[in-house]
């Protein structure tokens, strides 16, 4: 957050077995993501790696 505030390109890497736990801390939700993991990942590009052939993928 702290460098994304100011304009830097933040990317965060999911996890591939499900993603942040805090998209479910709720609530208040806005559509299926919870308000808090809106917050602290706000100015983030979000990255959710598939699994293909037993291996996470990026793409």
């Amino acid at each position: 957050m702290i460098l994304g505030d100011p304009g830097a390109d933040v990317i965060k890497v999911e996890n591939v077995e499900g993603g942040d736990d805090t998209r479910a801390w709720g609530p208040p939700f806005q559509g299926e993501d919870a308000a808090y993991f809106l917050t602290v990942n706000r100015h983030k590009r979000l990255l959710q790696p598939r699994e293909h052939a037993g291996r996470p993928e990026v793409r």
